[in-house]
């Protein structure tokens, strides 16, 4: 009968050096099949045609491209016109109001 491995035995008798060049072996023989398996996926996948009518023309695509920022552009110009700036002035005055209301609060608590 053979011999049974006891495997916690083997791998205390060799040296760091043994055990590097096994784990860079095994290493490299999962990166192989890894890079096969990837290689054989990649030949079956093929991409679906795409329909000519879904496809605008490069021109057109362009075109509505330019449409869209000028509408953007005339949106950022009407909001500026309509006070915003004004608005956002209003909104930050009253803000300091209330943190200084808050201030004053907190300095008569604490005396």
């Amino acid at each position: 009968m053979k011999t049974p491995i006891n495997l916690r035995v083997t791998i205390a008798q060799t040296s760091w050096f043994q055990r590097g060049v096994a784990m860079l072996a095994a290493l490299l023989a999962l990166a192989a099949v890894g890079i096969g398996l990837a290689h054989v996926l990649n030949q079956r996948c093929t991409l679906a045609p795409v329909a000519a009518s879904l496809v605008a023309p490069a021109s057109a695509a362009q075109e509505r491209f330019a449409a869209l920022k000028a509408q953007q552009l005339d949106q950022f110009d009407a909001h500026e016109e309509s006070g915003s700036v004004r608005a956002r002035l209003v909104a930050y005055a009253r803000f300091l109001a209330l943190k200084a209301r808050q201030l004053d609060q907190f300095d008569a608590h604490s005396r």
